[in-house]
């Protein structure tokens, strides 16, 4: 789950500086896991940028990883660094419809 907020303006366009905050939890339900299916949690902050289909992010994580022996945890703190591309050659349907709301983006 990650929420993203533009620093600028209300609506998220490209060229617009943005921050996001997210959390996962990853689960392991093999048959050989017994007792706690936590495998991990990821929890970060970070500054990104979108231009044309590209978008850039960077910032840090927090990684909680329960280790194989009994009640023992390792914790990692990272500076990540995240660049997405988005290939296709199909132009996306251009919306006539305004979007006032903060959650909104156009693919």
């Amino acid at each position: 789950l990650a929420f993203r907020r533009p620093l600028t303006g209300l609506r998220l366009w490209d060229e617009t500086p943005f921050v996001v905050v997210g959390n996962e939890f990853l689960l392991n339900f093999a048959p050989q896991i017994t007792g706690n299916q936590l495998d991990q949690t990821r929890t970060w902050l970070m500054l990104g940028y979108q231009t044309g289909k590209i978008t850039l992010q960077g910032g840090y994580m927090y990684r909680y990883v329960p280790s194989t022996t009994p009640a023992t945890f390792n914790h990692y703190h990272t500076a990540v660094l995240w660049v997405t591309h988005a290939f296709g050659g199909a132009k996306p349907a251009e919306s006539t419809q305004d979007h006032d709301d903060l959650l909104h983006r156009d693919p």
